[in-house]
């Protein structure tokens, strides 16, 4: 706006003195009103590129101004992360400080189960915390806390220095008492009641003392469970009655010392035993106390620390509230003087040029009375107002020139025409008669292709009926020789099946001749034991007959011959079990000499069987052998019709494929001829077409 108003200043005093007549001078309003333009507005005369570039500078410095303001607020930023990560670490390490903690108790309490390896994990554990502690020195000097924890430290590295002291008294306090049944006091306690029932084991009439000594068991496991007081007042009293017990026991006097001594020491072991459970629950309740000193104090750290986490956090707070007002309002301020800057300097270059585009825009139309802006401006647009006033100097020339060259436009046109009406008329009578020539040979040879066509189709469809009845006669053939084949192997199978039928058979005539053989031998070594069996009943009757003799000679002796006459009771009464038994054999034996002659017969109807039974199998071989030979010369047939067909069929497919050659070039020549028929028509189509466009640009 700046630069419009002292253009117009200029113009205006350059105009006054440059016209000469009144007509063409300005009004007196539009000078005043321009003069007070001048006035109201500062003149600018400073080159765009310099307004530009300051532009830029001011991008720049407003820019640098965002960037330290990011900056600062990006160190306070980092610096706020890392107290925040201090305070992680340090929440950390008092989370591992109270892990190993717990890890000290765990390995305490299983040191009675496992022992060395407890107290090795106990000791690593001390030096863990030992290194998580010397951290959290590290850390609370990096948060700031150090003043803050100062003593609370000190006591827990006091404690944990202490801890393998503590640990140490426990240890020797449970190995005292003893860590199973065989260490310790307890082994102690142990060996005298064990030596005691050893001892009884050789006494007879001790079940008294031996009840006694058990109720000193019972007692004893209860007090080694809750060794109290009371649990001990009853183990000593059970002991005391045992004592009384062995007193009045089986034993001889020596005997009875020794087992009251025995006794004696196990009652002064139960005392050094409750003694010890005192040192070793003292030492237990000092290692717990300290372990619980150290948690409250990591317990007081961790407060402390969350205490310090939160002040940090709202300090961190606050601070990136102030440091995004920074931003913010000196962005905003950096923001509004930019904006102000450049909507100065882009009306300074807008406003000049507007009225220069107007300028141009009449002058494009054809006015010539236009004024042009900005002629006394000394720069880039007082310099594009100069060369406007130059095109507008040039207009009128411009003007006539083109007239002059629009008349000479029309001349050439008319020219022009007449010439391309005579080509056109010309190109019509010579091409015509040619084109419609070539149509007709077109449409003659299309209708030859679609004759050939059709022809050449038709006997390529007989070709492949034909091809295709050879072929099914050709799979039918085929079917049948594969058929025969299958009769043959079948044959063959069947064939080879009557041969083993054969060998059965003549196995099976040699074995029912073995086994009429071996009846026979049956027979007569049945016939052999009947002969034995009379043999033995003749002995049996001859015995009986003997023994009644003796016993009629025994009864004539008297009193000498009672004996003799037993015996011969005895030998009769054999005598007739022996004629019972030899009459139950020959019965036996008749049955048996009955089922072998009845099988005798049975094997000679088998035998016969067997013998037909081959007869006909020989008589099946031979039919069988001729029905092979037959199926034979029947496949032989076949394959060779087969091979014949097979021939055939490859024939006629060559005839095929030449059919089907002969089809695609018929085709191919009917479609040719169609293309030409086609690029005819098109030809003259084209052919008006072409002469019409030419007489209508003409």
């Amino acid at each position: 706006m700046n630069g419009m108003a002292a253009g117009e200043m200029v113009l205006t005093a350059t105009e006054a003195g440059a016209w000469d007549d009144e007509a063409s001078r300005p009004a007196p309003k539009t000078v005043r009103a321009r003069v007070f333009a001048r006035w109201s507005v500062p003149r600018i005369s400073i080159p765009i590129a310099a307004r530009i570039v300051a532009l830029a500078v001011v991008g720049l410095v407003a820019f640098a101004g965002l960037v330290v303001i990011h900056e600062l607020g990006a160190r306070e930023n980092a610096e706020a992360d890392q107290r925040r990560q201090a305070f992680a670490a340090l929440d950390l390490a008092l989370k591992d400080l109270s892990r190993e903690v717990m890890g000290l108790r765990l390995a305490e309490l299983s040191h009675e189960k496992e022992g060395a390896a407890a107290l090795e994990r106990f000791q690593q554990g001390t030096a863990a915390a030992r290194e998580a502690l010397a951290r959290l020195d590290r850390l609370t000097g990096e948060t700031g806390l150090a003043n803050a924890t100062r003593a609370e430290l000190a006591q827990v590295h006091d404690q944990v220095r202490a801890l393998d002291g503590r640990m140490a008294q426990v240890v020797q306090a449970r190995e005292t008492v003893g860590l199973s049944d065989q260490s310790g006091l307890r082994a102690t306690l142990k060996a005298p009641l064990d030596a005691i029932e050893k001892e009884l084991t050789l006494w007879p009439n001790v079940g008294a003392i031996a009840g006694k000594l058990s109720q000193v068991r019972r007692f004893e496991q209860a007090f080694l469970i809750t060794p109290t007081p009371e649990t001990q007042g009853h183990l000593r009293k059970a002991a005391t009655e045992a004592d009384f017990a062995l007193m009045g026991g089986p034993f001889d006097a020596s005997t009875q010392a020794e087992l009251s001594r025995k006794l004696t020491t196990y009652i002064q072991g139960v005392g050094r035993y409750v003694t010890a459970i005192e040192g070793r629950t003292g030492a237990e309740q000092a290692l717990g106390e300290t372990l619980e000193g150290i948690d409250a104090v990591l317990h007081d750290l961790a407060t402390l620390s969350a205490q310090a986490r939160a002040a940090e956090h709202t300090r961190a707070g606050r601070e990136q509230a102030r440091v995004g007002m920074m931003l913010y309002g000196g962005g905003a301020a950096m923001l509004a003087l930019f904006v102000a800057f450049s909507i100065i300097l882009a009306r300074s270059i807008y406003c000049p040029l507007q009225k220069i585009e107007a300028a141009m825009l009449k002058l494009a139309e054809g006015g010539q009375a236009v004024e042009i802006p900005g002629l006394g401006r000394q720069d880039e647009i007082g310099r594009m107002a100069r060369a406007i006033a130059v095109f507008k100097a040039n207009a009128g020339q411009v003007e006539a020139l083109q007239a002059e060259r629009l008349a000479e436009e029309e001349r050439a046109e008319l020219r022009r025409r007449a010439t391309v009406l005579g080509l056109a008329d010309d190109f019509e009578r010579s091409v015509r008669h040619r084109a419609q020539a070539l149509d007709t040979m077109a449409e003659g040879i299309q209708a030859q292709g679609a004759a050939g066509a059709r022809e050449a189709d038709a006997t390529r469809a007989v070709g492949l009926d034909v091809s295709s009845h050879i072929g099914r006669v050709s799979q039918t053939m085929a079917q049948v020789v594969a058929g025969a084949e299958g009769m043959g192997r079948a044959t063959a199978l069947a064939h080879g099946h009557l041969e083993e039928a054969l060998q059965a058979l003549a196995d099976a005539r040699a074995g029912t001749d073995g086994t009429n053989q071996r009846v026979a031998a049956l027979a007569e070594a049945a016939a052999c034991i009947g002969e034995v069996v009379d043999l033995i009943a003749a002995i049996a009757g001859q015995t009986n007959l003997l023994a009644l003799n003796a016993t009629i000679e025994a009864a004539r002796a008297g009193e000498a011959g009672k004996g003799f006459a037993v015996v011969a009771g005895e030998v009769k009464a054999l005598a007739q079990q022996t004629n019972t038994a030899t009459a139950e054999i020959s019965g036996h034996v008749a049955r048996i000499q009955g089922e072998i002659d009845q099988t005798v017969l049975d094997i000679g109807a088998a035998n016969q069987a067997v013998i037909r039974v081959d007869d006909l199998a020989r008589g099946l071989r031979a039919s069988m052998q001729a029905q092979d030979r037959a199926v034979c010369e029947i496949g032989g047939a076949v394959d060779g019709a087969a091979t014949l067909l097979t021939t055939v069929g490859g024939h006629l497919e060559g005839m095929v494929a030449a059919m089907e050659a002969s089809v695609t070039a018929a085709q191919a020549v009917n479609d040719s001829g169609v293309s030409l028929v086609a690029a005819t028509r098109g030809l003259e189509t084209d052919l008006d077409a072409f002469l019409d466009k030419v007489r209508s640009a003409a």
